[in-house]
């Protein structure tokens, strides 16, 4: 107790931002690293095991713009305990069933309470902290993210092997009951009177719904026409935003080109990181036949430097152009890859430089990206912004996994199980650099818009 109370507010809320971002990526890193033992345990298959993640990630893309709405109007503090608390149920719920439907629905409900915690890490740390000090405190927090890769591969690895896949689920809850401790001890709150879209919040959810489970098996029927429903209702859903006076989310927000951009880059960038980190994890443990320890202390290395360039990028960003930082990132992620891209042909050694290049190229881009997104619109609209840059992240890593579970449902019918997964590891590899070089293009068209508001 004393320790809190000798805290200043500053600091517990680069803490509880920092808990809050490495709870939200290792619980979403832990399904990953969990999946193929799952899938073994429950007796279910590797596309139906998917679906445990898929659920965390749509309902955590599916809600976070409403918790945009819902915290500041309730209290930012205050809706946080409450979230932090179900999230802890939601670990309950997954272990002590082994009825898969069960264990979906708990990851389900916490990844709509994950998502709430996403926007806490936001506007806490732009409401309370200096401005001049936001750069340092945003690669502080943004630490907390990449702790979470650093620690979920290895740990899960570890307790995966020696104790049980629920072990796993439950190691959260320690640091769940920390950031408690830190918001109760926390002595601001912040409000802001919003009326809540619940239409707007209705049409998001089914049509987030419908959209992953139409990508995810758009190689039948019901999953075209669920992508087309997806389609229509997100036209639908921008019309009526745009008619009502205080909408779930203010599209006129992305007439402002370069927030635009920076959220697409950010959507990509999670796209191909996100969805690298998964690949290479099945991939190492299927084809290059390695343990859960294994893969975890390989994918705990790239996480260590994540961790160090974030911090780096968080200072850099406080001296040098944040759109160059950016630019560099993108380059790096680009490379590799390029060079992961030829995972079947490479040594292990020559996979893991890939992955630590990859980390460079994340955490250049990450921390600077974050920071012009949440600066462009300024504190008047943080809880809209922060709120949406949270369902960007969300609906790059579920882009991901939808497209990864359609590869592999492309596939089944191989009967080598190492070919399976080697093959089909292959062309996610290909689909990350297409959409690597789509990013590149918009970084380069954003430069070009500086450069001619430069010349006038």
């Amino acid at each position: 107790d004393f320790m809190f109370n000798i805290m200043n507010d500053d600091t517990k809320a680069v803490l509880i931002a920092t808990l809050s971002g490495f709870i939200c990526v290792f619980n979403g890193q832990g399904i990953t690293i969990a999946l193929p033992y799952m899938s073994s345990a429950l007796h279910i298959s590797s596309v139906f095991a998917n679906w445990i993640s898929l659920a965390f990630f749509i309902c955590g893309a599916a809600t976070g713009l409403s918790c945009g709405k819902i915290m500041p109007k309730y209290g930012v503090i205050r809706t946080t305990k409450i979230f932090m608390i179900f999230t802890i149920i939601g670990a309950i719920i997954s272990v002590i069933s082994t009825n898969p439907f069960i264990i979906i629905l708990g990851k389900a409900m916490q990844g709509f309470f994950v998502s709430g915690l996403y926007v806490t890490a936001y506007l806490i740390l732009m409401n309370q902290v200096n401005p001049t000090k936001i750069g340092r405190s945003l690669g502080i927090s943004t630490s907390g993210f990449f702790i979470a890769y650093l620690l979920a591969p290895i740990i899960g690895g570890f307790l995966i092997t020696y104790v049980s896949w629920q072990a796993l689920f439950l190691f959260m809850v320690p640091f769940c009951l920390l950031e408690l401790i830190l918001l109760f001890s926390f002595n601001h709150e912040w409000f802001e009177e919003y009326d809540i879209d619940k239409i707007g919040t209705i049409l998001w959810f089914i049509l987030m719904v419908a959209f992953v489970y139409g990508l995810s098996f758009l190689d039948t029927f019901i999953g075209i026409i669920s992508f087309i429903i997806s389609l229509v209702l997100m036209a639908i859903f921008v019309y009526y935003e745009l008619q009502i006076e205080d909408p779930l989310y203010d599209f006129r927000l992305l007439k402002n080109i370069k927030y635009s951009i920076y959220n697409y880059s950010t959507m990509i960038v999670v796209f191909v990181v996100d969805g690298m980190m998964f690949v290479i994890t099945l991939y190492l443990q299927h084809v290059k036949g390695l343990t859960s320890i294994e893969t975890g202390f390989i994918l705990g290395l790239m996480a260590a430097v994540l961790l160090i360039m974030s911090i780096v990028a968080g200072r850099l960003s406080d001296k040098y152009s944040s759109v160059n930082l950016c630019k560099c990132g993108i380059l790096i992620i680009l490379l590799s890859s390029i060079l992961l891209a030829f995972a079947n042909y490479l040594p292990l050694y020559i996979i893991i430089i890939g992955l630590i290049v990859l980390a460079i190229g994340n955490g250049v881009f990450d921390t600077p990206t974050r920071r012009m997104i949440l600066d462009i619109h300024g504190s008047s609209r943080l809880p809209e912004v922060s709120a949406f840059l949270s369902s960007v992240r969300d609906i790059g890593s579920l882009i991901s996994l939808a497209v990864f579970t359609l590869i592999l449902e492309g596939f089944s019918g191989i009967k080598n199980s190492v070919l399976y997964w080697s093959i089909s590891s292959q062309y996610m590899f290909i689909i990350y650099i297409i959409f690597s070089f789509s990013v590149i293009l918009v970084l380069y068209y954003l430069n070009r818009i500086q450069e001619s508001h430069t010349k006038s």
